[in-house]
């Protein structure tokens, strides 16, 4: 895959998490710097792999445990609620870029997201995939994501004319 497809996922997984904590009542600001977020403070992450036959790779989300808890939909959550949570959103990240890519023809499958807690972690892309990390502001803490991923040869990104779109807004519950 050529880089400037590449830099387009890299955009489309910015604006993904965005839009994912826009609609959880966080606005983030998008920071220069690209590393998870090694601050002081105690942060969740949550990895989350994909694959399929053009593209496969890894996701992680990154973010303080004191602003998990205050995103998430019960006051005074566990903390192992939060990190639950921390899963929960990087599923619906990955979901979210899963619905993106669709309009590219492109198709993956999500694995199940693995938490982990700590302060000061540190993750570094290996130089044999294409890879990229985006830094985020809110309320003064800092969220972070890092993709990675491997496409197979000769796969480019070129929109499908007239994609449908999703049929339910990302975010709704579905109950079946």
């Amino acid at each position: 895959m050529e880089a400037e497809n590449w830099d387009c996922i890299s955009e489309m997984v910015a604006d993904c998490t965005r839009e994912l904590f826009a609609s959880i009542g966080t606005d983030l600001v998008r920071q220069r710097g690209s590393s998870l977020a090694a601050d002081q403070e105690k942060s969740a992450f949550s990895v989350i792999g994909f694959g399929g036959q053009q593209v496969r790779g890894v996701l992680v989300l990154g973010a303080p445990i004191e602003l998990l808890a205050k995103a998430h939909p019960m006051p005074d959550a566990p903390s192992e609620d939060l990190l639950d949570w921390c899963g929960e959103l990087s599923n619906q990240l990955v979901g979210r870029l899963k619905n993106k890519l669709l309009g590219y023809g492109i198709i993956i499958q999500l694995s199940l997201p693995t938490t982990l807690c700590g302060v000061l972690i540190q993750h570094w892309v290996r130089s044999r995939h294409a890879g990229f990390a985006h830094r985020f502001q809110a309320d003064g803490h800092c969220v972070s994501t890092v993709f990675e991923g491997v496409a197979e040869p000769g796969v480019e990104l070129a929109p499908i004319t007239g994609s449908p779109e999703p049929t339910n807004p990302e975010g709704d519950c579905l109950l079946f």
